[in-house]
């Protein structure tokens, strides 16, 4: 959740930070709690009595006893500076005397009194910055009405989206951005992203003339995303022509153009049962065998592909497909930390079906974060990713035109992540330097 912190510039310090506001900023503060991946909104109090900037925050390193860093990004200066007394006049009264405790000392805004919060500043100046915009009572009621299965949908994609910059290494702070689009124009979650990150399909697909598969893809795409950064470009593709209403969720095919590697994340969710402790997954699961069913008979079409040549094509695993069983994934925009959850290969995966160590007294087969001794997390398995230790061989890849077909004609939303360097284009004159 979205919490706000009140930090209040010491005198000594204000010059600094006004030499500063064009750049980044630190000062050490007590520590306190935040999730890594949850946005931070610092109202900054340069003045006595009122908010004089405002920032996105992120915690930093121990910066003494009980202290820690609060890095500063993105200050913003609005027109004139905003009195805590006024923003007080507008606060909800169940919040206001805990606000004006903070004002007056400094310090974190939970949820509710960070809400709050920028719903005065909205009243008192409703265009002082587009960091408090995505905020706003208007986003989260526009959240709060999509139809169970739209938040769920998104939430998948989401997820998918997310993961797809994790294995990139491409930071995940954009999707902090994200705001539901109008209804009548929503198909996916790329949708919301802003309009810096978007570029039009045709203008995208231009430029990935040479990736396996792309043909069966474009009569499929609904919307699609780029993100550029360190000369690496990740264009995000979604594929599925369904409303978000009717699909059932959605599924990763990440292919990483350096090393032509395809890996393919299948996504299903652990339920909690009740009186049992933490989520589980039961087994046998129908869709999940028929599913399987097709990784295995996709697999059997790749295996004629001629072996590695090179050290650049050796993987630990050739076959692309991996599960990932986490909990149920729930729809919460304002972070961008990856669902915790437990990846395993379709090889790994063979020795979980038949295994007896998993059924329990009553006879029921289930895997559990306890009974599970060898599983990758997020960071294991972003690491064999990024450097395509698992995955497709060049030969295989080149065989997945007719697979990938296959895949999109299952119905489900599929989001397509390619990742490529960027391609310097000398001038005649620079080239002749």
């Amino acid at each position: 959740m979205t919490q706000g912190y009140v930090l209040k510039i010491p005198f000594g310090r204000r010059a600094i930070f006004a030499d500063n506001i064009d750049g980044q900023f630190a000062q050490p503060v007590p520590s306190f709690s935040h999730g890594r991946g949850s946005p931070l909104v610092v109202f900054i109090s340069a003045e006595e009595g009122c908010i004089t900037h405002l920032a996105t925050g992120r915690p930093g390193v121990n910066a003494g006893t009980d202290l820690r860093r609060l890095n500063l990004e993105e200050i913003h200066v609005p027109q004139t500076p905003l009195r805590f007394a006024d923003i007080l006049e507008y606060v909800p009264a169940n919040v206001r005397r805990h606000i004006a405790s903070v004002f007056e000392r400094g310090g974190v805004l939970p949820p509710g009194s960070f809400t709050g919060v920028v719903g005065a500043i909205h009243e008192l100046d409703p265009n002082i910055s587009p960091l408090l915009t995505r905020y706003g009572v208007g986003r989260a009621e526009a959240i709060a009405n999509l139809p169970l299965r739209a938040r769920e949908s998104l939430a998948a994609q989401k997820e998918a989206v997310n993961t797809a910059l994790g294995l990139a290494n491409f930071d995940r702070k954009p999707l902090l951005e994200w705001t539901p689009s109008p209804t009548e124009q929503r198909t996916s979650f790329l949708d919301g992203l802003p309009q810096a990150y978007l570029r039009e399909d045709l203008m995208i697909l231009n430029d990935l003339n040479h990736i396996p598969g792309l043909n069966h893809i474009r009569s499929s795409i609904t919307s699609t995303a780029r993100f550029e950064g360190q000369g690496v470009r990740l264009d995000v593709i979604l594929a599925n022509r369904m409303r978000l209403e009717e699909q059932t969720g959605a599924d990763l095919i990440y292919y990483n153009a350096t090393y032509q590697s395809f890996v393919m994340v299948q996504y299903k969710a652990m339920e909690q049962v009740e009186n049992e402790h933490g989520p589980s997954f039961r087994l046998p699961n129908s869709q999940l065998n028929a599913e399987i069913f097709q990784m295995d008979r996709l697999i059997e079409q790749l295996r004629p592909a001629s072996p590695p040549s090179n050290r650049d094509e050796y993987r630990f695993t050739e076959n692309p497909f991996f599960i990932k069983l986490c909990p149920r994934i729930i729809l919460d925009p304002d972070n961008v930390d990856l669902t915790p959850g437990m990846y395993f290969s379709r090889d790994h995966w063979r020795f979980l079906e038949v295994d007896t160590d998993l059924v329990g007294p009553r006879g029921g087969h289930k895997i559990t974060y306890q009974n599970m001794r060898r599983y990758l997390n997020n960071t294991q398995f972003a690491d064999l990713v990024q450097n395509a230790w698992v995955g497709t061989t060049p030969a295989q890849s080149s065989m997945l035109e007719a697979i990938i077909s296959e895949i999109l004609q299952e119905g489900k939303a599929v989001i397509i992540a390619i990742k490529s360097k960027i391609e310097i284009q000398l001038t005649e004159t620079e080239d002749n330097l």
